[in-house]
């Protein structure tokens, strides 16, 4: 996501935070039986609609500078010192 690569993930739970289906990536249901077909068809809607995958593209390096090393440290930091000055 950070170099602008467009993700394509499962349909998974653990995805929802950061990709966004058709905003910050793509999303295929790869449950059942016709899983290879669902992401065939994903990957065919991506390259066939060129224009909105570089827009994606350019929405998921945003999506993904919130969760870079600094931060994601930052977010802790202001965790932590909620707990301390909650716990005084």
């Amino acid at each position: 996501m950070a170099t602008g690569l467009v993700p394509v993930v499962s349909d998974l739970q653990c995805f929802k935070d950061f990709i966004l289906d058709g905003e910050t990536g793509y999303c295929f249901d790869h449950r059942g039986s016709d899983a290879a077909i669902n992401l065939s068809d994903i990957l065919a809607k991506a390259t066939l609609n060129w224009s909105k995958t570089s827009g994606i593209a350019k929405q998921s390096i945003h999506m993904a500078s919130k969760f870079s090393y600094t931060q994601v440290a930052n977010q802790y930091i202001a965790e932590f010192k909620s707990l301390i000055t909650s716990n005084q």
